[in-house]
Formats: structure tokens, C-alpha cells, sequence
């Protein structure tokens, strides 16, 4: 599995490669340690992860974007070293910004190539660059998604938008979890509280949230995640009695911590996420 992130708190990815694991494969994931901040080899519940960093050339770069041809060839030639040593018989790309070099891997080493859109790329990036940018990816993904064997993807506009582009094998695998409960468990909260656990960015009103709350006595809001508002949401944490912030947590905590809440903040900005939408 080649993946754009370190691997740590990735749960798609993860309940993935676990059930392809229970099922007597071997899973190998090739991730991206942006911060050199993990292990460049571990075993995480038997599943082999390696982690590229960044070279010093890639330091130099101000964005993650434009990070990614260097990086795309980093990938290619750690998958093609992995494979001298321990063939592997699939080459399974998360996102678009993998793709490129699972291509690459599959005419190298003459393997079925997997290709995994947990969103339409293209789409989702838009929010941050210039459309003719994001135009450049979506017409990247346009060429390459129909050289791969299969497309996993999360709904059906998105299997619709890949049969579209001429991909004939689409499954859908969502997001969706297994209930933790068929039936509703009140809170027992002296205090009512509002919890978010998810990715920390403009378009969920977090920053906007905390204000209105940090006036309110008889609430409290706890917050978890990591994003491009982190610093923001952590510093104003830390002046704010009746706001927690907990940084990243692990994925087994999130439905526990979530049943215990009374109410859950889910508010998306239409104006910053309208280009996500197929």
C-alpha cells in the first residue's frame, strides 16, 4: 500500500490492510513521514509499515503540493527496492497523490495495480490551490485511473465519476462504521457537552464554535483531531476553562469518547467545500 501520511491515525487505510491481513495476505504500507517525527520501519498489529522522509532538497519546498514529484519518486524506488527483496504481487495506491507512483511500479514490475479514491482529489484540493491547478490533478487522475486493474472508492457519485472516465472494475468500500449501539445511551454529563473528533481545518467552524462557547457557563467543548487550525484551537484551549482540546488520540477512543458527549459539532462551510462535492 503506497499512502500520503505516517500511518498513525489512518483508519480506512488501516481497517483495510487488517482485513486483507485476516484474510492470509501480507501488507506492506509505504507512508509518508513528513516530520521524521516516526519509526522508518515498524510492525504495527502485523502489518510491516516503512516510512519515507523528506530529503533535503524536499525541505526546501514551502508546500506539501510541491513536494510531491520528488516525493512520488522516492516512493517508486522504495516499492521497487521492497520488491526485490519480498515480491509482492499488488500495488495498492491511497488517494491520487500515490497514484503516479503505483503507475510507475506496475509497468516496472509487471504487477495488478489497486487504485483506492477515498475522495476525488482534485476536488478536495481546490479549496486550497488555484482551480487551473487543481484541473491539472483531476486530469491527471483522468489518465491514470483507468491503467489500474481495480477502483476501490467510498460512493456511488464517486464509482459513477470513475465509470465515467472509462473504469469498468469499481467496488465500493465506505467509510461507514459498525454500530456501537442499537439503542440511544444517555449521557450522564454534569455539564452538556459538545465534542468534535475529526480533521482540524477552516471549513468546520471550530474557531467560530470555541468563541461562542467560551461565553456559555453550562457547556463544555472537547475537541480532538489534528489540522491546519490546530495551533490556533490549542492555544485558545489553553485560556478557555470550559474548551479541551486533546491533540490526536487513538482510534479506539473515538466512538467511546463520542457515546459519552451529549451533542455532536458537525458543521461544514458551504463556500470552502462546495469543489468537494461530485
Amino acid at each position: 500500500m503506497l499512502l500520503s501520511n505516517p500511518f498513525t491515525h489512518d483508519p480506512r487505510v488501516y481497517n483495510e490492510a487488517i482485513s486483507l491481513h485476516k484474510a492470509g495476505h501480507d501488507v506492506t504500507v509505504i507512508g509518508w513521514d513528513r516530520g521524521s517525527q516516526h519509526p522508518e520501519r515498524e510492525i504495527i498489529d502485523n502489518i510491516q509499515v516503512v516510512r519515507t522522509r523528506n530529503s533535503g532538497y524536499m525541505k526546501l519546498l514551502p508546500y506539501d503540493i510541491l513536494r510531491l514529484r520528488p516525493w512520488w519518486r522516492q516512493l517508486y524506488k522504495t516499492g521497487k527496492m521492497l520488491h526485490g527483496g519480498l515480491p509482492f504481487d499488488v500495488v495498492h495506491c491511497h488517494d491520487l497523490d500515490t497514484l503516479p507512483a503505483g503507475v510507475q511500479l506496475k509497468k516496472k514490475l509487471g504487477i495488478d495495480l489497486v487504485y483506492d479514491a477515498h475522495e476525488i482529489w482534485g476536488y478536495m484540493v481546490a479549496r486550497d490551490i488555484p482551480q487551473w491547478w487543481a484541473n491539472h490533478f483531476l486530469r491527471k487522475e483522468s489518465k491514470m485511473a483507468p491503467q489500474a486493474d481495480h477502483i476501490i472508492t467510498v460512493a456511488e457519485p464517486h464509482e459513477s465519476y470513475f465509470k465515467k472516465m472509462g473504469c469498468s472494475k469499481v467496488t465500493l468500500v465506505r467509510n461507514s462504521k459498525p454500530l456501537a449501539s442499537i439503542e440511544y445511551q444517555a449521557p450522564s454529563n454534569k455539564v452538556f457537552t459538545l465534542i468534535y473528533i475529526g480533521g482540524l481545518n477552516n471549513s468546520r467552524f471550530l474557531l467560530e464554535a470555541i468563541d461562542i462557547c467560551k461565553g456559555l457557563e453550562n457547556i463544555h467543548f472537547t475537541i480532538a483531531g489534528f489540522g491546519s487550525v490546530e495551533s490556533d484551537i490549542k492555544e485558545l484551549a489553553s485560556k478557555i476553562s470550559n474548551v479541551n482540546f486533546l491533540g490526536k488520540i487513538p482510534m479506539s477512543e473515538v466512538i467511546p469518547l463520542t457515546l459519552k458527549a451529549d451533542i455532536i459539532h458537525c458543521v461544514f462551510n458551504p463556500l470552502k467545500d462546495r469543489k468537494s462535492v461530485v
